[in-house]
């Protein structure tokens, strides 16, 4: 587990002398260390997911495990067959067989613990998503924090520093929020015309090709509204640029009562 550590330097916000926006402020500066928290959180879920799936893939004895398990069902149905079928009906009885022995193997499996497959190469997926929306919702709240009026002026600077160290989180968390559009490659009613990418694992110089939700290595990355295709590091680097944003707000503020230590 990863701990993110962020020092309050007081209890109380002092220096905005109107209760309304001192609860205000308060109250977004509460949600910035949220969201760190549910980040550094996130990300080690999110590694061991990764870790997880690296050592899940089925070895040859479990393999051959399942595929005894399927034809000790596929022997119990066949015992049930009529011995007087004719050549036809007995195929096509012994193929209905071999697809009910596989249903019936998977859900033997599922009974005893074991998660699918199809479930469990999601989860590194989910992780991404809220560790995006994470860092969205703090990016978010740093705008709105800024438009507070009597709020230190280093406030802006601070927007301005995670803008540019998370350049694509917007549009990033737009298409994976919008993905019943992104299936149809479009932005809201308009089609998106991808445009060429080369990064790493994607390949193609002359566009027309629709990313959706693609992990490649710590790297989330979606096709944008306006055809780009951007990505956001999941990874201890990104959180600690958003707590270094988020100490340095703390720190412009002025505080009364003793500092407070976070995570508590």
């Amino acid at each position: 587990m990863y701990v993110f550590e962020l020092l309050q330097p007081g209890v109380w916000l002092d220096g905005l002398e109107d209760d309304q926006l001192r609860h205000d402020a308060s109250g977004l500066l509460d949600l910035l260390t949220q969201c760190v928290q549910d980040a550094a959180i996130t990300i080690s879920w999110f590694e061991e997911s990764q870790a997880s799936m690296a050592t899940a893939r089925p070895t040859p004895a479990q393999w051959q495990l399942d595929r005894e398990r399927e034809r000790e069902i596929e022997q119990q149905l066949e015992q049930q067959l009529p011995p007087d079928l004719d050549p036809l009906t007995a195929f096509r009885a012994l193929e209905d067989i071999r697809q009910r022995a596989a249903q019936e193997a998977k859900r033997q499996k599922w009974r005893e613990g074991h998660v699918p497959g199809g479930y469990s190469g999601r989860i590194p997926f989910i992780h991404a998503k809220t560790f995006l929306y994470a860092l969205d919702t703090l990016g978010k709240a740093l705008s709105r924090l800024e438009e507070v009026p009597g709020v230190p002026n280093q406030v802006a600077h601070v927007v301005a520093e995670f803008k540019a160290a998370f350049p694509d989180l917007i549009d990033v968390r737009d298409s994976a929020h919008h993905a019943e559009d992104r299936v149809q490659g479009k932005m809201r009613r308009s089609r998106i015309q991808p445009k060429p990418i080369e990064s790493g694992a994607i390949y193609a110089p002359t566009g027309g090709v629709m990313i959706l939700g693609m992990l490649n290595g710590n790297r989330y990355g979606e096709t944008l509204g306006d055809g780009r295709y951007g990505e956001v590091e999941v990874s201890p680097l990104s959180v600690s640029l958003a707590q270094k944003c988020v100490q340095q707000v703390l720190d412009a503020f002025e505080w009364k009562g003793p500092a407070v230590q976070l995570p508590r």
